[in-house]
């Protein structure tokens, strides 16, 4: 299998025309299956296709006749995969710590399958440079360490068994030098005395309380981390109502359009973003393995089954306004249901409110950019 990078309009014309086409300056290798790798925001490998035949030295017109409103021509001979239609991963190949793909790589279909991150298929490129300086690191060592038994065997064998008893000899005499057991008893005198001090010590500071500033500067430690941490920003964000705009509930809603969203607002400093969904999406979603693990990891909070997200998304927000935080709902739902029936407490809900829309690709098909209301 070949894994190629492509744009979403190569994309989208190798899903309607059945064919991928590369130059064959830069030509692959033939192969029984192509996957594409889609860049951002997808940043994943999504579909693959079976190849059916391979035709080489094509021209532009004769792969596209009459043209095609979607691709560049393309001037030099083309090598041309023929495909089955494309069919979409069960689940996506995501980028992970890998970089991005640039050029074409080759892998196997069984491990294509099994995998979650592309790091899975090829190891990230600093994990084998380790290994082999790991390796050159041991060998190194080992040759130092054959060094001095060479050399001991062939210059100092005799002199180094000469030496050993009078070695011995030394040690003996020493033992017999040893000072008697009477002056040994002088340490743990000395011992007993510094232990004494220090016992004595805690007991002169009794009268005044000095212990006092350290209390004060323990408070402060403790007290910084809260402020610290505390975002300036919070954003809730209504998770049905973004995956599901400008889709109907058949269609089904897309994750990618949550990621996108989160992101925007996630580039706003000091800002933390929460989003809520309701029970039933992940029923509703394309990705539905990837929201589960969302889901799994808090990255999203979904509400409880048989209730409305909506009143989730109010009161989350009300908890953080208790907090002294500046709350902003993005989502284009106007809440009036809640505000209506549980007036004023919901007042403040038109004032602290963003709405949000998609811009799309030139066909209509990905979600290029995701822009939130000014005010």
């Amino acid at each position: 299998m070949v894994v190629v990078p492509v744009k979403e309009e190569a994309f989208a014309a190798a899903r309607k025309l059945h064919v991928y086409a590369v130059p064959i300056a830069r030509s692959t290798s033939d192969v029984s299956y192509v996957a594409f790798y889609r860049g951002a925001p997808t940043s994943a490998i999504t579909h693959y296709a079976k190849v059916i035949r391979i035709s080489k030295n094509m021209s532009f017109q004769e792969v596209f006749p009459g043209g095609s409103s979607i691709l560049l021509p393309e001037d030099s001979a083309l090598k041309v995969y023929h495909l089955d239609p494309i069919v979409e991963l069960q689940r996506r190949v995501k980028k992970g710590r890998n970089p991005p793909i640039s050029g074409p790589r080759y892998t196997k279909m069984e491990r294509l399958t099994k995998a979650r991150y592309l790091d899975e298929i090829w190891p990230p490129e600093e994990t084998a440079a380790a290994k082999d300086r790991g390796k050159s690191r041991t060998k190194a060592k080992a040759k130092e360490a054959d060094v001095p038994k060479k050399g001991g065997a062939s210059r100092g064998g005799k002199a180094a068994k000469e030496a050993e008893p009078k070695k011995k000899g030394r040690a003996e005499r020493t033992k017999g030098a040893q000072p008697p057991k009477t002056d040994t008893k002088k340490t743990p005198a000395k011992r007993t005395r510094k232990a004494s001090t220090k016992k004595e010590k805690p007991s002169e500071p009794k009268e005044g309380p000095e212990p006092a500033p350290k209390r004060r500067g323990r408070g402060k430690k403790e007290e910084e981390p809260e402020a610290a941490g505390k975002p300036s920003m919070r954003y809730i964000v209504d998770g049905s109502n973004v995956a599901l705009e400008a889709r109907t509930f058949k269609e089904g809603g897309r994750l990618s359009q949550i990621e996108l969203l989160t992101a925007k607002l996630e580039e706003t400093e000091g800002a933390a973003v929460t989003v809520i969904v309701d029970a039933n999406l992940r029923h509703h979603i394309d990705r539905k393995d990837d929201m589960e693990v969302m889901i799994k990891d808090r990255r999203i909070l979904q509400a409880p089954a048989q209730t409305d997200a909506d009143e989730f998304i109010l009161l989350t927000a009300e908890f953080h306004r208790s907090k002294g935080e500046t709350v902003i709902i993005v989502s284009n739902d106007r809440f009036q249901d809640y505000i209506k029936k549980f007036k004023p407490r919901f007042d403040w809900v038109k004032s602290s409110q963003q709405k949000f829309m998609f811009v799309f690709s030139h066909e209509g098909s990905e979600v290029v950019e995701a822009m939130i209301s000014i005010s």
